[in-house]
């Protein structure tokens, strides 16, 4: 089974919740998580990029708390407690779309009232990461086409202009000394 997305585990959060009580520790829903969705050691150790010890599991229980939390259905009393709102007692199961386009649309118009611009009604995308990754994955794209527009534009310069970038990065990263001396010294051994 692949690890489930946030939004994939509102349900198995508040039948965890319901199951622990109505509250419970971060450590304690992830254990319980896992064991309703039946994830093997491997998936709930896989660690997450960037985050140091935290799993992707967490990370991603993380987003779930939240969009259950601004639902309505969990509230977080103390850090690193969770506990189900009398809405989530009474809550066995929610549509994830609906979860997700209440909560988002929540945010969109707070984003508006802040910004002063209008909710897109047209745009019902919802995606199925959670907005960190969203970012991770426009990271990589932006970092991709960077390196290929470079290459492009080193490609289609001059050979006297690739020597002055090989030089100047050369210079930059500590070996040799001052660009117009390395430069002038260069020229010298040409002639």
């Amino acid at each position: 089974m692949a690890l489930p997305q946030y939004h994939e585990m509102f349900n198995s959060v508040l039948q965890a919740l319901r199951e622990l009580g109505g509250s419970c520790s971060v450590s304690e829903m992830a254990d319980s998580v896992a064991q309703i969705l039946a994830l093997s050691k491997k998936e709930v150790n896989i660690k997450s990029k960037g985050k140091g010890n935290l799993t992707v599991l967490k990370h991603r229980l993380t987003w779930t708390r939240n969009y259950l939390k601004n639902y309505g259905l969990l509230e977080n009393p103390t850090r690193g407690v969770w506990v189900l709102t009398p809405q989530g007692h009474q809550t066995e199961t929610v549509d994830s779309k609906e979860v997700r386009q209440f909560v988002e649309k929540r945010f969109q118009t707070a984003k508006d009232e802040h910004d002063g611009s209008k909710l897109d009604q047209d745009d019902n995308r919802i995606p199925d990461v959670t907005p960190e990754e969203a970012l991770q994955d426009a990271y990589l794209v932006l970092r991709k086409n960077l390196a290929d527009e470079l290459l492009k534009t080193v490609m289609e310069s001059s050979p006297e202009f690739f020597e002055h970038l090989v030089v100047d990065l050369l210079v930059r990263m500590g070996y040799g000394g001052v660009a117009t001396r390395s430069w002038r010294s260069h020229r010298t051994l040409r002639r």
